[in-house]
């Protein structure tokens, strides 16, 4: 889109204080639609509503707890598959922190995770998440009531496994 002289900015501004629509306005001028938008000295832009910090924190908190959730949906789909399982075991994934090689472990009753030993950077597990204060590794998983420790809210996961 080029760039319009004065005389055609004056005019659809003449024309539209005349009463005449966009569209008509276009027409006469001989320019887009867009155009005479964009110079429509009657347009009045609607008012961007900003949001306050707790409800966009409120909505980012959301998104976290909904990646969690697809991200366990995808890991005990791959833990099921026994080809993704096994590459899962024996693949050579990258730290994201140092860039060392991570190490699979098993850390008994169906747990397992990854763990650097260059920077000892452990990837939590899902039963180790609190969907209320958002906490990692704060879930105690040795005893059986699954509380955080920092809220106090017992653990949530998907479908309450």
């Amino acid at each position: 889109m080029g760039r319009l002289t004065k005389t055609k900015v004056d005019e659809i501004a003449r024309l539209r204080k005349q009463g005449y629509t966009q569209k008509e306005t276009a027409e006469k001028v001989n320019a887009h639609l867009r155009t005479v938008r964009k110079y429509d000295p009657l347009h009045e832009s609607k008012p961007r509503e900003e949001k306050s910090l707790a409800e966009r924190m409120t909505a980012v908190e959301e998104g976290l707890r909904t990646c969690w959730d697809l991200l366990y949906l995808l890991h005990t789909t791959m833990l099921f598959s026994d080809e993704l399982s096994s590459n899962l075991e024996q693949g050579l994934f990258s730290c994201p922190r140092c860039g060392e090689y991570l190490s699979y472990e098993d850390y008994g009753d169906g747990y397992y995770r990854y763990h650097c030993w260059q920077c000892d950077f452990k990837i939590p597990l899902f039963s180790e998440l609190c969907y209320k204060c958002l906490s990692q590794g704060e879930i105690d998983l040795e005893t059986d009531d699954y509380v955080c420790r920092k809220c106090g809210t017992p653990r949530y996961t998907p479908y309450n496994l």
